[in-house]
């Protein structure tokens, strides 16, 4: 029997989730929903898939939930703007902001438009991130920098795989970052 636990994250209005095995390994289970009780029924019945798909795991799973509410976004926006006037340049740790080594899904990328798009400049820390998924990558290069041309989005820390995925959406869609 393996054992999971499934983190739910409250974050800016809604329930999302990332599922740790008892091995160590992190299954990229990234689920939003507008409940908790509806966001542990779709982890319920997501996780045998994922963890086949994943590890080639087909038995029984042992599952806890660990909740959590995180206002990061906010106090990030707060912390930045907390001065007179308008503050034209913003250094984002996405590190400290998501706690968990990889970004994947564009609703993570849609929490940050509302903290982003209130600058000229936006300088991306990515320590501590491993990897980025190419809907996150998609979400913010493209989807966020078509939809707010004046902000400037800058990568700093970034290793080789997230300057991949990053090149990858951007040389996709015709931008150049």
């Amino acid at each position: 029997m393996m054992k999971c636990t499934a983190k739910l994250i409250w974050d800016d209005g809604v329930w999302f989730s990332v599922v740790h095995t008892e091995n160590g390994e992190d299954v990229c289970l990234s689920l939003e929903s507008g409940s908790i009780d509806a966001l542990m029924f779709r982890v319920k019945y997501a996780l045998p898939e994922m963890l086949e798909l994943s590890f080639g795991y087909k038995g029984d799973i042992e599952l806890s939930y660990e909740a959590e509410r995180v206002d990061t976004i906010k106090a990030i926006h707060d912390s930045l703007t907390a001065g007179e006037g308008k503050i034209h340049a913003a250094n984002v740790p996405l590190g400290d902001l998501f706690g968990d080594s990889f970004i994947v899904a564009r609703s993570q990328a849609k929490r940050l438009y509302s903290l982003l798009s209130q600058f000229d400049e936006v300088v991306l820390d990515f320590s501590g991130i491993d990897e980025m998924g190419q809907g996150f990558a998609h979400e913010l290069f493209v989807v966020f920098g078509n939809a707010h041309p004046n902000t400037t989005l800058k990568v700093d820390n970034a290793n080789e795989k997230v300057r991949r995925m990053i090149k990858h959406v951007s040389a996709e869609h015709g931008r150049d970052l």
